[in-house]
Order: structure tokens, then sequence, then C-alpha cells
């Protein structure tokens, strides 16, 4: 079993945490995710002292967060800050087919759709509204992208493409 904090010097690889926290499909799947990113250059990486949440940069800005929990889910957020630039392809390919309600809402705001609490929060106030495939957001996290959390095979097959499509554009 993979602690949930190390102290400095100790950073396992995600690969590592996914093979001590998931078993089965699970583990399957967020391996070969991993594996993906990896061979395409946007290794994921530690960020904090918190090792089974890591992110993966390219292009000097984050482009995906992961998070693996003990046996019961992983999760993908893509964060597609260039998504304007290739929204027409994705919905072209179909890629807006996966369940993209999963977002983020402010619970500090004054936000009538407000759904998730962050326990990590700031508390900062700040929210944005996104528009994904046409479809727009209002009163989200600021820093928060939807998040994907047992990702299915072709979910994560739509995933891998928009990252493709964001890493092109950076």
């Amino acid at each position: 079993m993979i602690p949930n904090k190390v102290q400095k010097g100790n950073r396992p690889k995600i690969e590592e945490v996914i093979s001590g926290c998931l078993e089965g499909e699970l583990q399957k799947s967020a391996l070969d995710f991993a594996v993906y990113m990896r061979e395409n250059k946007m290794s994921f990486k530690l960020h904090t002292s918190a090792v089974r949440s890591q992110r993966a940069d390219y292009g000097g800005y984050e482009i995906c967060h992961m998070i693996v929990n003990d046996f019961s889910y992983w999760s993908i957020s893509p964060k597609l800050y260039n998504i304007s630039k290739y929204d027409e392809l994705a919905i072209s390919e179909g890629l807006n087919n996966i369940p993209w309600e999963a977002t983020r809402y402010c619970v500090f705001k004054d936000n009538p759709d407000r759904t998730d609490v962050n326990a990590s929060c700031a508390r900062c106030r700040r929210t944005m509204s996104r528009t994904i495939f046409g479809v727009e957001y209002k009163g989200l996290c600021h820093h928060y992208w939807p998040t994907f959390v047992n990702p299915d095979e072709e979910t994560v097959k739509s995933l891998k493409r928009l990252l493709e499509l964001e890493k092109m554009e950076r």
C-alpha cells in the first residue's frame, strides 16, 4: 500500500502508486493511461507531498492531473486551456460525447449550480465560465476542469485525443 504523503526525496512514480493502490481493470486502465502520457512526453510528476495526486505538464503549463485512491477509483482532469482553438475539430471527431457534466463549481460564490465541495479550496471566491463544446459552464472554480472518475475505455480514448490536440495548440 502506498502512503498518502511522503517526505522529500521519496517520490514514487505514478505507475508505482497505481500498482500499489488499484487492482484489476482499474489498475490496467490507469496504468495504460500513465504509460500513454509518458510515451507522449507528458509524464506525471509529484508536485506536492500527496503521492496519489500527480500532474503532467506540457509547454510550461499543466495539461493533466491524475488522482489514484485505494482500490476504489482513479481520475483524470485534463487541462484544456486552448480548447476553443480545436473544439470544432473535436466535435467533428465525436470527442464531445463524453460526460462533461463532471465539473467543480465554486461553493463559496453565490452559485445555484454548485454541486461539489473542494476540501482543499483556499476560498478565493474566483469563479469563471468555460465553454466546452458549445455548452457554457458558469460559476466554475477558477482552477478546476471537469474530472473523469474511473473513466471507461471510450472516455480514456477521447481524453487521449483531446490531450493530443491540446499539445498541438501549445
